[in-house]
């Protein structure tokens, strides 16, 4: 479902819960308690649990973010466009304008939802509805609605960048109509025209110094009147599928990370419109050596206390693979960090090492290797508390 008509259909507040006047620490507080209780880890054989859950993160994607909320509330408050999201001349304007008075200029603000016969389409992109309130003679751009998706990504993939295939869900025009909305397929005739609005889909209403507009309810902002719907998809010309997409993600993403894929949203209901963007979301699997500390690998390689005391060469592994040998300096301790440079030529990033030494537990010395320790011990002279005496 397209986002003007879930944004008109759904209640997020009462989704999550929640009073419309409620703060943003309130709503996240509300969101990570119900998705605690909904999440599909936790309910796997529910279907409830997951259509829930997926509201629940839908109503919080909108109402977590502050502009995105506001627009959300704009929208609810000018009500809906009944009917009007079809393709074919769906959908009407729903604006005001301020004629003059005290304090005011002459300037307009509007919406249009599905577009209309006479009115420019919100298409269900968060983008444009934001970046268009408030803004005076400004019709909204006819693009195609935004897609949100969620790509899973291995940890080498994530470093040195991979082509993967997501599939998103879709709304395109009725197959069965042709995006039309009538059961013949065929356009509406000349008859049809709503009475009502006389063909624009627009209702206007003078109220003294405001001038309200709104789409007419007789044909439900089309500008003309369907007698038989096409049953397949009731008469709004859209039909919901799926499209399968690859998608090239650059090297050295991380987890968390939003992408954005320009164009491949969907596609604008009106000819020449653009399409929208796609929204990947990165989720990273963990390696069961490596780590990332910004845009460096990490890797902890333990040493005996016998390499660490008096140095080593020692060989460690690489991302993909190979092996590099590293020198550890005599007198290394725990924590102690060595960075390998990537070759940048074959795309590798630079490594950092962090040292661990191992202290050989009791029950695994030989009589050997504590006679050795116990010899060491007996001529070690260095007290290596003395600072503590020093400094009471």
């Amino acid at each position: 479902m397209e986002a003007e008509r879930e944004w008109f259909e759904k209640d997020y507040y009462k989704i999550l819960g929640i009073e419309k006047q409620a703060t943003a620490s309130e709503i996240t507080k509300a969101y990570r308690k119900l998705a605690k209780e909904l999440h599909p880890d936790v309910n796997k054989d529910s279907t409830t649990a997951e259509e829930r859950f997926k509201q629940v993160t839908a109503a919080y994607d909108v109402l977590g973010d502050e502009k995105k909320r506001a627009a959300y509330d704009e929208v609810r408050r000018l009500g809906p466009a009944p009917g009007g999201f079809g393709n074919f001349g769906s959908g009407g304007s729903g604006r005001f304008t301020t004629r003059g008075g005290p304090g005011f200029t002459s300037e307009e603000v509007g919406f249009s939802f599905g577009g209309g016969p006479r009115g420019a389409q919100w298409s269900g992109n968060i983008e444009d509805l934001i970046s268009n309130l408030g803004q005076p003679n400004r019709a909204t751009v006819a693009r195609g609605s935004d897609l949100k998706t969620k790509l899973s990504l291995k940890f080498k993939e994530a470093i040195f960048g991979t082509t993967a295939t997501v599939v998103v869900p879709v709304g395109g025009p009725c197959r069965k109509c042709k995006g039309v909305g009538t059961r013949s397929g065929k356009p509406p005739k000349k008859q049809d025209r709503c009475d009502k609005c006389d063909g624009t889909g627009i209702i206007n209403n003078n109220q003294g110094m405001f001038s309200l507009s709104h789409p007419c309810k007789g044909c439900a902002g089309r500008g003309f009147t369907i007698k038989k719907q096409c049953k397949a998809c009731s008469g709004f010309g859209r039909e919901e599928g799926t499209r399968s997409i690859k998608v090239r993600t650059p090297p050295g993403v991380i987890d968390g990370q939003l992408i954005k894929l320009k164009g491949l949203g969907n596609p604008s209901s009106l000819n020449g419109g653009q399409p929208g963007n796609l929204y990947a979301r990165i989720h990273v699997s963990q390696h069961p050596l490596f780590k990332r500390e910004d845009k460096n690998l990490l890797l902890t390689v333990p040493v005996t206390f016998a390499e660490a005391a008096l140095g080593a060469k020692i060989e460690v592994p690489k991302l993909d693979g190979s092996m590099v040998r590293i020198r550890i300096p005599p007198g290394t301790t725990t924590g102690k960090r060595l960075l390998v440079r990537g070759d940048s030529t074959a795309g590798e990033v630079d490594m950092i090492v962090v040292i661990e030494v191992v202290i050989p537990k009791p029950d695994s010395l030989s009589d050997e290797q504590r006679t050795a320790i116990e010899a060491l011990a007996a001529v070690s002279r260095d007290n290596p508390r003395q600072h503590l005496k020093d400094n009471i």
